[in-house]
């Protein structure tokens, strides 16, 4: 099972922003983030349902974020403790027997978490950063 290497690691610890306040590239480019699907596609593999179960489940996140806004009400306060509780299902989702998801994909979401300090972050960073994953890796993850 491999881990998560130190440079993604030192990446989420800089943030999804540059001093700019703009995206890091790195987040998004094929170069950087289909290496890291196609890591994430080896040893054990990850499957296309389990990273879609994830994604979907951020999507939803989202799509409140977003009804919170048009209502004129933040929802941020409300849906932070869902951005936490990812972490969660992925520790549980790699602590079944057998494991769900590769240990790669777990420190993915840990991460990620950890990095996520507002709704911008989530929303601009993470989310982008997500969607580019599963674009780019959709043809590398394992079939069910």
């Amino acid at each position: 099972m491999s881990e998560m290497d130190a440079e993604w690691i030192n990446r989420y610890s800089a943030g999804y922003f540059d001093e700019h306040g703009y995206l890091r590239p790195e987040y998004v480019q094929r170069g950087t983030v289909e290496e890291l699907a196609r890591a994430m596609a080896g040893d054990s593999g990850l499957t296309r349902t389990q990273a879609r179960r994830f994604f979907q489940h951020c999507r939803w996140l989202e799509r409140r974020l977003k009804l919170g806004e048009q209502s004129g009400q933040s929802k941020w306060g409300d849906l932070r403790g869902d951005v936490y509780k990812l972490d969660i299902a992925a520790a549980d989702a790699l602590n079944k027997e057998p494991a769900k998801i590769p240990v790669i994909f777990h420190d993915f979401i840990k991460y990620n978490v950890g990095a996520i300090k507002t709704e911008r972050d989530f929303r601009d960073g993470f989310m982008r950063h997500f969607e580019a994953l599963i674009g780019f890796g959709y043809r590398h993850f394992k079939r069910e």
